[in-house]
């Protein structure tokens, strides 16, 4: 990629490292907030999905530090930590493993099917062990990322013979992934449609199934995210323009996916986990519930 000076050290340049670190710092203690939430309440802790969706939060929570640095070594000029940058992609590897997790975990609850809930613990295990094995790679005499000085993308050390295997490797394994989670929600969107093809559409009833299915839309949504920007992360080179702005809007598409993404949706199709968060909600739409002469609106 061929970056100028000029383009190094304008303002715009600058800006966009504030943006990400405060951004990162932001959704770090938002994340921080939901993950309070529903660890302290035994409604969640008592659910698998809830159970997952806290370990996805943490493996999120963990890329925040690379995020902050990335955005303050562009600003002032410094080599970020590569701990932080070797943790930020290892919890990248372990948290799509927990996606697909939970939408296994979606598959059994909506469609009815039979197996120990000990598997889901089973595999969020692995997921967790993949993301330590990449981790402990990452930092072994075999192994280096890096972040050019004049760049935000995080990139491979080619002196370093095994990163380009594990590149290669986490690449395919992503991919596969993406490709494992898209075969178990047509599955079960099949299953759905074929349970409703009767169906009638009446208000209290669509309200019923958004209730039920809420987990299962924020999944879904989430996973369109994220296989998108899978996709434009590893095909996109042929169709966008290389440059310096292209690398911060895909770094910045990264950061949205990984960071912002998961507590914006939770908070939209979640409104327990809404006023639990921000219990200053719940109590101004009771005030606005009560009437003159002191009774309920039902």
């Amino acid at each position: 990629m061929n970056t100028t000076m000029s383009d190094i050290n304008s303002v715009p340049f600058q800006i966009f490292g504030i943006i990400f670190s405060l951004t990162a710092l932001a959704f770090f203690l938002l994340h921080s907030r939901i993950l309070w939430v529903l660890c302290t309440q035994a409604a969640y802790r008592k659910q698998d999905c809830y159970r997952l969706l806290m370990q996805i939060s943490i493996t999120e929570m963990i890329m925040c530090p690379g995020y902050i640095l990335i955005g303050l070594s562009r600003l002032i000029g410094f080599y970020p930590w590569p701990v932080a940058i070797n943790a930020l992609v290892s919890a990248n590897r372990a948290e799509i493993f927990l996606s697909f997790v939970l939408a296994i975990n979606r598959l059994k609850v909506m469609a009815g099917f039979r197996y120990s809930d000990r598997l889901h613990m089973i595999l969020a295990a692995i997921g967790w062990l993949i993301g330590m094995v990449n981790f402990t790679l990452l930092v072994s005499p075999c192994c280096r990322l890096h972040i050019l000085p004049n760049h935000y993308k995080i990139s491979i050390d080619e002196a370093f013979p095994g990163t380009i295997l594990m590149a290669s490797i986490g690449s395919s394994y992503v991919l596969a992934m993406n490709g494992l989670i898209l075969c178990i929600y047509v599955v079960l969107f099949g299953y759905m449609i074929k349970l409703r093809v009767t169906f009638v559409l009446n208000k209290p009833s669509l309200f019923s199934m958004w209730k039920q299915n809420s987990i299962l839309i924020f999944a879904v949504i989430r996973f369109m995210c994220d296989s998108s920007y899978t996709c434009i992360y590893h095909f996109g080179a042929a169709f966008f323009p290389v440059s310096l702005l292209a690398e911060v809007v895909l770094m910045f598409s990264h950061q949205f996916d990984k960071l912002i993404l998961m507590p914006v949706l939770l908070l939209a199709v979640s409104k327990s986990i809404r006023h639990g968060v921000f219990p200053f909600l719940e109590s101004e739409q009771t005030t606005s519930q009560i009437t003159p002469t002191g009774g309920y609106v039902h």
